[in-house]
């Protein structure tokens, strides 16, 4: 099957994104506070609203990018977001940078939905190929992000920011130059009010988002307690890097090899199984405090995380039978964002235990392990209404 030309475009659009995003996001907090020289409450306080603003505003720029259309919420998105990363770059108050991390934030918001959502609108065999693609897309950003940011910020400590903002701008472009192309039926007819409270309504979505906090807790510790363990073996920051990439060159390459099963399976099964590994992956770290070992798990957790993912969104892009995507794809990052937060939190007091050296690996595996019961039962109680992929069909380009 040959994928059409609109999603070629946004696929490249989200590599470029991600490539612009991890220049930055790997060494903003280093920026802060070796540049800037901000204190930790500082540093923490402009990475907290970074957070909050791109994980709990999608809700609302979801409903907005139903209303208006996901091409015009992606282009306003990236728009934004340049702005935010322009400022940045010159930025040297804190309230400087909070506001910067607010536009920011806001950007992210308004781009990520969107996407989501305009895939959600492909037909159903389509979708999956096309979150799996997608998945592939940011893996291969996060691996080529961090060497640009990392060859720029030796020349000067402001071209990350600026990289990345003209790539936000070049993303814009390209999706105006090809606005005709990207523009699919939303089948939203609502305010964003009544998007909004129609997506709250779905108890069912409520308790998968809900379930979902629990794998985003244990993704979380891929940037928290993985580094930590890698840190405390070899006292290496360079090692510490090598694990990440190798996170980022596994899940681009492992969906190779994965993306036959998102076409043959329901994407609940593979949601449970990725959650399973995951947490095997992080309890059997602690087993042997060595390099090679910590990169077999992470290997392992990666393959877990391949599977979750695109089978998340695509079971998103199900609850939203094509009606209102948006609003859903935006609700479904308020999970990320509260996940994500508990185990950037926990993650480093559990790590500073003194007690068993298996104890924090432990309980992050059994809060994961929790999670696919919960996903399992979810599974077994939810009666899905039949799914009219002819609805979800892309209109021709008016």
């Amino acid at each position: 099957m040959i994928m059409n030309f609109s999603a070629r475009i946004l696929l490249f659009a989200t590599f470029l994104m991600n490539l612009g995003t991890f220049a930055v996001y790997t060494f903003l907090a280093i920026y802060l506070s070796n540049i800037l020289q901000f204190s930790p409450l500082q540093v923490g306080s402009v990475l907290t609203v970074l957070m909050l603003t791109s994980r709990i505003l999608p809700f609302f720029c979801g409903s907005f990018a139903d209303i208006i259309g996901y091409p015009n919420s992606m282009m306003y998105g990236m728009i934004v977001r340049a702005l935010g990363f322009f400022s940045f770059s010159f930025a040297s108050s804190f309230e400087g940078t909070i506001v910067s991390a607010s536009l920011t934030g806001l950007g992210t918001a308004l781009y990520e939905p969107a996407v989501g959502a305009f895939f959600s609108q492909q037909d159903e065999k389509e979708q999956k190929r096309l979150f799996t693609y997608f998945n592939q897309s940011l893996n291969a950003g996060a691996i080529v992000g961090p060497l640009a940011g990392g060859i720029l910020i030796q020349i000067g400590n402001s071209l990350p920011f600026l990289f990345g903002s003209v790539i936000y701008l070049i993303v814009s472009l390209l999706i105006f130059a090809y606005r005709r192309q990207l523009t699919v039926k939303t089948f939203s007819n609502n305010s964003i009010k009544n998007n909004m409270v129609n997506t709250l309504k779905d108890k069912s979505f409520l308790y998968f988002n809900f379930t979902m906090i629990l794998f985003w807790v244990m993704y979380s510790q891929l940037t928290v307690m993985f580094p930590l363990m890698m840190y405390k073996i070899t006292h290496s920051q360079a090692d510490v890097s090598f694990l990440v990439t190798t996170n980022s060159v596994c899940g681009l390459l492992i969906m190779f090899l994965l993306r036959r099963l998102f076409e043959i399976h329901e994407p609940m099964i593979l949601i449970i199984r990725g959650m399973i590994i995951m947490a095997v992956g992080l309890f059997f770290t602690w087993i042997f405090p060595d390099k090679w070992w910590l990169m077999f798990c992470v290997i392992l957790f990666t393959i877990g995380e391949t599977l979750v993912l695109p089978a998340s969104d695509i079971k998103v892009s199900l609850y939203s039978r094509g009606k209102a995507s948006g609003s859903y794809f935006g609700l479904s990052k308020i999970s990320f964002g509260i996940g994500a937060s508990i185990g950037s939190f926990f993650g480093p007091i559990l790590f500073e235990l003194d007690k068993w050296d298996g104890l924090p690996w432990l309980l992050i595996s059994l809060l994961g392990l929790f999670g696919s019961l919960l996903m399992a039962y979810l599974k077994q109680k939810e009666i899905y209404p039949v799914h009219d992929s002819s609805a979800n069909s892309t209109p021709p380009s008016s």
